[in-house]
């Protein structure tokens, strides 16, 4: 069976927690945005000035950077067999989450 979920709630709501729980007991991976993120942030990457002055200005990642973060997890995760997921850390806004 494949899971597509999305865990949603306030900052401090161990959101991260329950994913990670539910990630090893559906046997499916675990996505943070914060981890793809600071997978990124070294000065090597292409995406590290957008994500640098975006962190060091207080400021939320582009959401064009984030979204091709996740598209490039999803896709190594398709091509490794990877059935569903578990995402944490997004949708960030109700546009996100409505998809408009």
């Amino acid at each position: 069976m494949e899971y597509k979920w999305a865990f949603i709630g306030n900052p401090g709501a161990k959101k991260h927690v329950y994913a990670g729980k539910l990630s090893k007991l559906l046997q499916v991976p675990h996505i943070s945005i914060a981890s793809l993120v600071r997978q990124d942030l070294h000065p090597r990457s292409s995406l590290y000035k957008q994500i640098a002055n975006a962190v060091n200005n207080g400021k939320l990642v582009p959401e064009n950077v984030i979204f091709g973060l996740l598209s490039e997890r999803l896709e190594a995760g398709y091509y490794r067999g990877e059935c569903g997921f578990i995402l944490n850390g997004i949708p960030r806004s109700v546009r996100q989450a409505v998809g408009s």
